[in-house]
């Protein structure tokens, strides 16, 4: 299947994903949601950017690895939250669209160089920025709990609260690790002469 072809499918997924969860403003806040929204629009721009823009490029390993990370951590937070995909939407959004990211990193990408060093912890802003967004936002509404934070594990006032965002932001940070590491075995092994 070609590149172009595969990535369509791979944004078009995620963007399914998304709306099938769209249920009104308050869910444009969800993780789920946003980390699917950003798999829509970064295979959309991928496949349907010009033949120019393609040529290996820097930018594109690095921005793949993100989204790739932000999939991996959706899925992993939701099953450890206690999610059992047990609805077509849930798998679709927390499973389905993860796989596609992750096999699209595994399968392409040889072209690519080697991602720097550093980039898990910068993978790490946007799950950051999330958690800061959803702490304002809930500070700032008015109404119960489950309506100001998203998901009751990003409540401040349940006990537990910062030792749990420790636990997902060292998850995090190792499924950027994990993520750069493919990378590189990727590269190495592209690099390699054939025989």
């Amino acid at each position: 299947m070609p590149r172009t072809v595969w990535r369509l499918v791979i944004a078009v997924t995620a963007a399914v994903a998304a709306a099938s969860w769209i249920e009104g403003t308050i869910s444009l806040r969800a993780f789920t949601v946003q980390v699917n929204l950003l798999i829509a629009a970064c295979y959309g721009w991928l496949a349907l950017r010009p033949p120019a823009a393609r040529r290996p490029a820097r930018y594109t390993g690095p921005l793949r690895g993100g989204v790739l990370v932000a999939a991996l951590a959706l899925s992993a937070i939701f099953f450890a939250e206690g999610g059992d995909g047990g609805t077509p939407r849930s798998l679709l959004a927390h499973l389905v669209t993860t796989l596609l990211v992750l096999a699209d990193w595994l399968l392409t990408g040889r072209d690519e160089p080697a991602p720097p060093r550093w980039l898990p912890v910068a993978w790490l802003a946007y799950p950051v920025a999330y958690l800061v967004m959803t702490l304002i936002v809930g500070t700032l509404m008015t109404g119960p709990a489950w309506r100001r934070y998203q998901y009751p594990f990003l409540n401040p006032t349940v006990p537990g609260f910062l030792g749990r965002i420790a636990v997902f932001a060292a998850l995090i940070l190792l499924l950027g690790v994990a993520v750069l590491a493919l990378a590189r075995l990727r590269t190495r092994l592209s690099s390699r002469p054939r025989l």
